[in-house]
């Protein structure tokens, strides 16, 4: 009977894969900010130790943007950060 959870989850499907991780920031030992992917929204989250806080949407990429990038060199994670503010700021004005 020891087996029975290895067996569970190597030959059971895992689920839907609905929430996609697309990368990590670490600001410090505990708090970092993650982009997950979402119901096709990028969602930008701020996590702590005791809290995540949802710091901004924006749409999933497109299928054309993905072939595009996936032609170029990815960006980084602060460029990503950088256009999501830009973003933010000109939709804010």
């Amino acid at each position: 009977m020891a087996s029975a959870p290895f067996l569970t989850k190597r030959y059971l499907p895992t689920g839907t894969n609905a929430i996609k991780v697309i990368d990590n920031y670490s600001l410090g030992s505990k708090t970092k900010i993650t982009i997950i992917e979402v119901d096709q929204q990028a969602l930008v989250l701020g996590v702590t130790e005791d809290n995540i806080s949802l710091l901004h949407k924006m749409p999933a990429k497109t299928e054309l943007s993905e072939q595009a990038e996936a032609k170029s060199a990815p960006p980084s994670f602060g460029q990503l950060i950088k256009t999501c503010l830009v973003k933010s700021r000109n939709s804010d004005a």
